[in-house]
């Protein structure tokens, strides 16, 4: 898995802690444990899609949204705290 932190323009560090990507070829779901970090993030994916899985099973979730998750294959914006 690759991830890879950007850094922005200063005229918008108000507003945006960071942009960043992560990127992954296996095609394979895995438990991920998902740590809350306190930040709003409005992720798009651009490959597959997030998997939850819920009881037994897996379910596709949205392919963009307003998360604090961490996707397969992505692009997000990191925005400061007020």
């Amino acid at each position: 898995m690759e991830f890879t932190r950007i850094s922005l323009h200063p005229s918008l560090n108000e507003w945006i802690a960071c942009y960043w990507m992560m990127y992954s070829d296996d095609t394979v779901p895995v438990v991920e444990k998902i740590i809350p970090d306190g930040f709003t993030e409005i992720i798009f994916n651009y490959r597959e899609v997030y998997q939850a899985k819920i009881g037994d099973g897996w379910r596709l979730q949205s392919p963009n949204l307003l998360a604090g998750q961490l996707p397969v294959s992505s692009a997000s914006v990191r925005f400061c705290s007020l």
